[in-house]
């Protein structure tokens, strides 16, 4: 059981493979796997534009910071802003703006930014890609542990 939100995002899978089909080296996905990348890709898309409204505390003004919650929804459809003013308002979304702020380079804090990047990365007009160090990080380990599950199959035959 997931005892914090922090902890969801340490057990998601990399969103470079979100939407890839499922390989077939993995265990099978679990239905709360399914759930919490389900909701990843949904942060993903719906905030996806959220860094661009972060004011960072500077040295001549520290207390000057937060979330330019008005513009963000702004620019945000019509449809979503009803939905995006409450989702702002929460103390779930101030936290993360707290530590995303304060704590950039916390796991989950740049896990979920870096699944921002890839989703950029994934538009077919873009030319730059941005380096996801941390998600290839993850992406490795998925990989060695699929290799040695292979030649501990093999080994044993």
């Amino acid at each position: 059981m997931i005892n914090s939100h922090d902890e969801a995002f340490s057990i998601a899978p990399s969103p470079e493979n979100m939407d890839d089909e499922e390989d077939d080296d993995l265990s099978p996905q679990t239905n709360h796997d399914a759930i919490q990348e389900a909701f990843l890709r949904f942060y993903v898309a719906v905030l996806l534009n959220y860094r661009k409204f972060l004011m960072f505390p500077t040295e001549n003004n520290p207390l000057n910071c937060g979330f330019q919650t008005t513009p963000f929804l702004d620019s945000q459809k019509s449809e979503f802003q009803k939905f995006l003013k409450q989702l702002t308002a929460t103390q779930m979304f101030d936290s993360f703006i707290t530590k995303r702020l304060y704590s950039p380079g916390l796991d989950d804090v740049t896990f979920f930014d870096e699944s921002i990047d890839a989703k950029f990365n994934r538009y077919k007009m873009r030319v730059v890609k941005i380096e996801t160090p941390f998600l290839q990080v993850r992406r490795a380990r998925r990989g060695a542990q699929s290799e040695r599950k292979a030649f501990l199959s093999l080994s044993f035959e």
